[in-house]
Order: C-alpha cells, then structure tokens, then sequence
C-alpha cells in the first residue's frame, strides 16, 4: 500500500511543469480536494488535462467534499481554499503529508507542527524512495522547479542542504 500525500494546486503545477508529477503518483497516492483540483484544471492551462485523465485514472485522488474547516481553528489568514483543503484533510486523518508551495501555508504547517514538503523536496524524497530517481540529477531537478516557481534563495539553499 503507497502511503499517502496530500497535494496543493501550486505544487502540482509546479511538479507538472518540471516533470515530476507522475514520478510521485508512482511512489505515492497523491490526493487533493475540489478547489485545488478546480486550480489545477482552469481550461487551457498547461497541465489541466493531464490532472483531469489522472483523475480518471484514479492516480490523483479527489475528495468530494472536504470535511469542516473547523479543525484548522481562526488561525488560518492567508490560506488560499486549496491550501485549506489539503490542511483540513491531513488534521481529518486524511495522508501522511502535505506538499504545499505557499508561504502562509508552509509557515501554518511549521506552526502547527504538520508534516509537509515543498515541491523542491520531491527529486530529493523520490530518489530515497526509488532506484528509477538518478541520485546525482536531483539537484537538477530542484534547480529546475526552482526555476519554475516563486522561491526566496534561502528557501532553494535549504532544500539543496
């Protein structure tokens, strides 16, 4: 059984655009609720339909409905609906852990002491998990969807280290 990963829109476009989507649907089951996969799939959007035939394919997991966002308490400005979906999920028992990109999003992670990786993470937690992730292209990969998102330096610096 593939453990479980809770995944954001911004994530999943940044792991679509670099590659390494389907790397992690292989290695793991990777879920989202109905807002982030609404983000993921804005008609003419790179990447829309390929989240919609993985979807299909039931290698990206949609919940239905998300459970009350009670759980998350007040403490929640600057979380955007898809964030707060896959922050709802994980408090309801839902994946072992949240990849999310977002600054308030990781820093309620961090505050709240949930488990999470950013999408610079993923060549780096793939290639611990698989003989297929070439070791020494990792840091490639990280440089590349570094590239791709909206990352402070220091942020690249600790994902390298």
């Amino acid at each position: 059984m593939k453990k479980s990963i809770l995944i954001d829109a911004s994530s999943a476009i940044l792991l679509f655009k670099s590659g390494w989507m389907a790397p992690l649907m292989e290695h793991y089951r990777v879920e989202t609720g109905p807002a982030a996969f609404r983000e993921m799939t804005v008609a003419d959007y790179r990447g829309a339909s390929a989240f919609r035939q993985w979807q299909q394919e039931e290698r990206l997991v949609l919940h239905p409905r998300c459970p009350s966002e009670m759980s998350i308490g007040t403490n929640r400005q600057g979380l955007d609906p898809g964030e707060r979906e896959c922050i709802t999920l994980f408090l309801s028992g839902t994946g072992t852990i949240v990849v999310i990109d977002d600054g308030p999003g990781a820093a309620f992670c961090r505050r709240e002491a949930i488990p999470y990786v950013n999408a610079l993470q993923i060549p780096r937690l793939l290639s611990q998990a698989s003989a297929t992730v070439v070791r020494q292209d990792v840091q490639t990969a990280m440089q590349r969807i570094y590239a791709s998102g909206r990352y402070a330096p220091w942020i690249l610096e600790y994902a390298l280290t």
